[in-house]
């Protein structure tokens, strides 16, 4: 029998190749399997790096909208509102909703970038910054009528505030201690009073100008009055004080009345105490600025001998001007002021009319705005 002495040599040489087959073939599976968890680790890495990508788009996002919300309350939002907008991939929407009154809103962002949407709350607060941001003051005391006053702007009160009938979109900032309001419908309280301080004497004046009033059982009487065209001197105030040989009925009057126009202005009036001032079917100042034109009176209505002194009379007068009387108390007929003007107490009747416009030469109503408590919410629907 034949054999091939060759074939157990050549099994031998088979096996260690077909053993380095066998370790290929695992080398190359193992690589394979490294190959594919980096792949799969790098895009988790991806995904997880996009993720926060668009998790810091979003918040930013939110910084948008609280921002844009925010300019549009400086600028003089009232009620609540609502936007919405987007830069570049990040989307945003806010509401802004009144808090405490006029000076505190609260603010709802919200950012989406991707797939990842975040909100926030803030609140935003406003501090007065101008001189004098109120148009109508009222120190003690305010009796209205129905429908008697408009004004668009608050209505500053140190005192009591009685209301017959309805105060339509009036709104009132109340001054603690003392401030009140009784049918009110608007409000909002203050922790201190607002200061009227009573007005300084002049240190350089001249003397008030007379004029002839008859009455209307013909007697004439002397008495201060300003009409026609009135020289303000840049500033230079008149000084009206009480003369009792020029007294009609206990009181000295200083009557305003007719068109008054003013160059040289601006001009201003002191109307000192026991002289009564009177405004009597008066158009002043019908073309200048509010701040050319002001009446600072001292004292309150007092009576001795019978008769009372240092009231606070009007009688259909239009006005540009400031006038500051925060101890006079006025009977209102028919007055329109366009600028600013405070008074000690206001009593209205149902035929009255009381229109007070601010103006921004004597007016400044702006406020800084400040944003704080900020905090992370839950996205609304």
């Amino acid at each position: 029998m034949l054999s091939n002495s060759s074939a157990p040599a050549e099994r031998a040489r088979r096996d260690p190749e077909r053993g380095n087959v066998i370790m290929s073939m695992l080398v190359i599976l193992i690589l394979g399997a490294l190959t594919a968890s980096a792949v799969a680790l790098s895009q988790s890495t991806l995904r997880t790096t996009e993720r926060a990508q668009d998790q810091d788009l979003a918040i930013g996002g939110i910084d948008l909208a609280i921002a844009e919300a925010t300019t549009r309350i400086e600028l003089g939002e009232t009620v609540e509102f609502s936007g919405k907008g987007s830069v570049g991939e990040t989307t945003y929407r806010y509401t802004a909703t009144p808090g405490k009154g006029t000076a505190e809103w609260i603010v709802y962002g919200e950012g989406i970038a991707g797939d990842v949407r975040s909100a926030a709350e803030v609140t935003v607060t406003g501090t007065f910054t101008g001189a004098n941001p109120y148009a109508f003051v009222v120190n003690t005391k305010m009796d209205l009528a129905k429908d008697s006053v408009s004004i668009s702007e608050p209505i500053a009160v140190n005192g009591s505030i009685a209301v017959s009938g309805t105060t339509g979109n009036l709104r009132f900032h109340l001054f603690n201690p003392l401030g009140r309001c009784s049918g009110c419908t608007n409000t909002e309280t203050f922790p201190t009073a607002w200061p009227t301080p009573t007005p300084a004497t002049p240190a350089t004046s001249r003397a008030c100008p007379f004029a002839t009033l008859t009455e209307s059982n013909g007697r004439q009487s002397t008495v201060y009055g300003l009409l026609g065209t009135l020289d303000g001197q840049n500033g230079v105030p008149y000084r009206c004080t009480f003369n009792s040989g020029n007294s009609v009925f206990g009181h000295m009057p200083i009557i305003i009345y007719e068109t008054i126009t003013i160059k040289n202005p601006p001009l201003i009036v002191h109307v000192d105490d026991r002289v009564t001032l009177w405004f009597l079917r008066a158009n002043v100042n019908p073309t200048g600025r509010a701040s050319d034109f002001r009446v600072q009176a001292v004292g309150g209505p007092t009576t001795a001998n019978g008769y009372q002194y240092g009231q606070f009379w009007d009688d259909g007068t239009k006005l540009t001007g400031v006038v500051y009387a925060p101890q006079r108390q006025l009977q209102a007929n028919s007055v329109n002021i366009r600028g600013a003007f405070t008074v000690g107490a206001l009593s209205s009747s149902s035929s009255a009319s009381v229109i007070v416009q601010a103006e921004s030469s004597v007016v400044d109503s702006s406020r800084d705005w400040a944003i704080s408590n900020w905090h992370r919410v839950e996205v609304r629907p």
